[in-house]
C-alpha cells in the first residue's frame, strides 16, 4: 500500500504543480489579473504560485495528447486488499485519476475544469491552500462521493460563516491532535486546505477565503516587482520567500508561520529551535535572508494551440550581495555555439579556470565575514574555515586557460541483430575550449598512454582515433581529434565535422555557466525497441506512450545582476495517434 500512497502523492503534486505553474498565450502584461482573489492571500505566505491569467487547459491537453496508461495491476491489487478506510479513500482518488486520464475530455469532466482556468497555491502559516476555478461544482463532489463509497471513509459536513464544506479527518481514531483535509467550493472556485491543532479558527477563515488577512498580496507590489525585475510576462508568477522563513525560524511570533511553529513545539513539548530563537540569530540570519530575499519563478513567453506548446520559463535565486554575484559571474566561462543547434542531446559547462581560485577565495572570505554571534552560524563558519579553497590551486594550475567543455549528440541510429544492439551512424561533437589547447593536450598525454604518440597538427587537420574504439563496444563510428582555433575537438560524422569547423572562428568569451538540452523523440525512439526487449508488459506500455512525446527541452543557467538565473525552453508538438 505504501507504493500506492507514494504514487498518489506524486500524481497529486504533478497535477497541482501543472495547474499553478503554467502560462498562457496572452500578450505581455504588467500586473496580475486576480486582485479580488489575491486579497485572500496573506502577505507573509512562505510560498506562492499563481496562474493569474486564464490558462488554455483544453488546448494544452489536446496538444500534449493527454493520456496515461491504465492503473498498474500491482497498485490495483494493493487497493483491493487494503483494509484501512483512510488509505482506501486515497487509493480510490488515485484510481479515479487513472480512469479520467484516458482522454483530455474525460479529465476535464471528472475534475469539473473549464477550457480556460486560473489557479492559486499559497500558505496561511503552516496551512497549505490550493484554489482553482471549476466550471462544474457537482463533478468534484461526485468524485469524492465515489471515493467515500469505495472506502467507507466519510466526511463530516461543516459550516463556517455560511460556507458549507467537507472535513476528512486523518490519523488514529480518537486522536487529540487530528489533522483534517478540508474541501470547499464557492463562487466558481474549489478550495483545498488543512485544519490542524496549531491553527485557530481565524486562520481557517482566511484559508477558506472567507476572511481577508490583515495584509495581503493585493496590498503590496511583490508580484509586480517580480514581474518587472525579471522580465516575466505576468501571467504566471511564483515565489518562495526566504525572509518569511528566516523570521519563522528565529522568532516566536514574528509572522503567522512562526506562531504555528511555536504552537506545534508546545504541543510536542519540544523546543528544537531554541538555538535559533534569540536576538543574535534573528539579526544575523535576517541579514543573510535580506541578501537572498526570495526565489522567483515566472513565464517569459508562451504560445499554446491544440497542436503545439511553446513555453519559456525562468527561475531566479535573487541576490543583493554584490560581492557574491561578482565572484560567481567571474567564474562563468564559454559555451560553444553548437549547443544551440538541433541535436538529440547536448550539455555544456562554462567555467573560467583562471578566475576560479580568486572567485572561490572571495566567496570563502565573504562567508567568514562578519564574525557571527549566532551559534549555528558560528559552527558553519568554523566548518568553512576548515576547508580553505587554497588547496585547489594545484588543480586549477593544471587546467590553466580552460574556459569550458561541451558535448553534443547530433544524431544516431540503433540497429539490433540477434538481440544485440549496435549504435551506428553517430553524428557527435565534444570540445574543450581554452586559450592554450595544445598545452592542455600535451599534458593530458602524460596521463593517457594511448594518446602519447599523437602529434596534433596546429592547422586544424584531424587525427583518426578509430583504433582506440574496441570492436566489442557495440559502437560503430570514426572519432576524429582536431585543434580548431581555441578549441580541442573530438567529433564524428559529417554533421560533427561541420560543427567542428565552425568552432575554429569562435572566440572563448564568457557567455554562460551551464547548458542542457534534449530532444526526447530523437533520443528515445531509437532506444525504445532495445529497452522494451527486456521490459515487463507495464513498462512496455509506458514506453509506447513515449513514442508520442515530440518534445524538446533546453535549460540554461547563468549569473545576472538579479541573481542566479535558470531559464527553461520547452517546445512540444502534437503527435496524432
Amino acid at each position: 500500500m505504501n507504493k500506492l500512497l507514494i504514487a498518489g502523492v506524486v500524481v497529486s503534486a504533478g497535477v497541482v504543480g501543472y495547474l499553478v505553474n503554467q502560462g498562457d498565450e496572452s500578450p505581455q502584461v504588467s500586473s496580475p489579473k486576480l486582485p479580488s482573489e489575491l486579497e485572500f492571500v496573506p502577505a507573509d505566505t512562505v510560498v506562492f504560485s499563481g496562474q493569474l491569467s486564464p490558462f488554455p487547459l483544453k488546448k494544452y491537453l489536446q496538444a500534449t495528447n493527454f493520456q496515461q496508461s491504465a492503473m498498474p495491476d500491482e497498485l490495483m491489487a494493493e487497493l483491493k486488499k487494503e483494509s484501512d478506510p483512510q488509505k482506501r479513500f486515497l487509493a480510490s482518488l488515485l484510481k479515479t485519476y487513472f480512469a479520467s486520464a484516458t482522454s483530455a475530455e474525460q479529465f476535464q469532466k471528472t475534475y469539473g475544469m473549464a477550457d480556460e482556468m486560473k489557479a492559486l497555491m499559497y500558505t496561511v502559516g503552516l496551512l497549505p491552500v490550493i484554489r482553482y476555478q471549476v466550471s462544474d461544482e457537482s463533478a468534484l463532489w461526485a468524485m469524492l462521493d465515489q471515493a467515500e463509497t469505495d472506502s467507507g471513509f466519510t466526511h463530516q459536513p461543516r459550516t463556517l460563516k455560511g460556507l458549507n464544506y467537507r472535513a476528512y479527518t486523518f490519523g488514529a481514531e480518537n486522536s487529540d491532535k487530528p489533522v483534517e483535509l478540508l474541501v470547499a467550493q464557492q463562487d466558481g472556485w474549489a478550495t483545498f486546505t488543512m485544519n490542524t491543532p496549531v491553527n485557530t479558527e481565524d486562520d481557517l477563515e482566511v484559508a477558506l477565503a472567507l476572511t481577508k488577512p490583515l495584509s495581503s498580496l493585493a496590498d503590496n507590489t511583490v508580484l509586480d516587482d517580480i514581474t518587472a525585475r525579471h522580465g516575466f510576462d505576468g501571467s504566471s508568477v511564483s515565489f518562495i520567500d526566504h525572509q518569511v522563513i528566516a523570521t519563522a525560524l528565529t522568532t516566536n511570533s514574528g509572522n503567522k508561520l512562526a506562531e504555528m511553529i511555536t504552537q506545534a513545539q508546545k504541543l510536542a513539548n519540544k523546543n528544537g529551535l531554541q538555538a535559533l530563537r534569540n536576538a543574535e540569530c534573528q539579526k544575523e540570519i535576517g541579514e543573510i535572508a535580506s541578501n537572498w530575499p526570495r526565489t522567483s519563478f515566472g513565464l517569459y513567453k508562451s504560445d499554446i494551440t491544440q497542436d503545439h506548446v511553446s513555453m519559456h520559463t525562468g527561475m531566479v535565486i535573487e541576490s543583493k550581495s554584490s560581492v557574491v554575484m561578482k565572484a560567481l559571474s567571474s567564474i562563468q566561462g564559454y559555451l560553444p555555439a553548437y549547443l544551440n543547434e538541433e541535436q538529440a542531446f547536448g550539455m555544456g559547462i562554462g567555467i573560467d579556470a583562471d578566475t576560479l581560485n580568486p572567485a572561490l577565495a572571495s566567496l570563502w572570505n565573504n562567508m567568514l565575514q562578519p564574525t557571527y554571534q549566532c551559534q549555528p552560524l558560528q559552527e558553519m563558519q568554523a566548518s568553512v574555515k576548515a576547508s580553505n579553497p587554497a588547496a585547489l590551486a594545484m588543480f586549477t594550475g593544471m587546467v590553466q586557460g580552460v574556459k569550458g567543455v561541451g558535448v553534443s549528440l547530433l544524431d544516431f541510429t540503433l540497429d539490433v541483430q540477434d538481440g544485440v544492439p549496435s549504435v551506428q551512424n553517430i553524428e557527435a561533437i565534444a570540445s574543450l575550449s581554452a586559450t592554450n589547447p595544445d598545452v592542455l593536450f600535451n599534458m593530458t598525454k602524460v596521463f593517457a598512454p594511448p594518446l602519447a604518440q599523437i602529434e596534433l597538427p596546429t592547422d586544424g587537420s584531424p587525427v583518426d582515433l578509430s583504433y582506440l574504439v574496441p570492436a566489442e563496444a557495440g559502437v560503430q563510428f570514426q572519432p576524429m581529434l582536431a585543434h580548431k582555433g581555441e578549441h580541442l575537438v573530438l567529433y564524428a560524422g559529417k554533421k560533427g565535422e561541420a560543427e567542428a569547423n565552425k568552432l575554429a572562428s569562435e572566440k572563448t568569451k564568457s557567455n554562460g555557466f551551464m547548458n542542457l538540452s534534449m530532444d526526447y523523440s530523437r533520443v528515445l525512439e531509437p532506444l525504445l525497441p532495445v529497452i522494451g526487449m527486456s521490459a515487463e508488459p507495464e513498462i512496455q506500455e509506458q514506453l509506447q506512450m513515449l513514442k508520442n512525446l515530440d518534445m524538446q527541452v533546453k535549460i540554461d543557467m547563468r549569473m545576472n545582476p538579479q541573481g542566479v538565473e535558470v531559464r527553461t525552453e520547452m517546445e512540444l508538438d502534437s503527435k496524432k495517434k
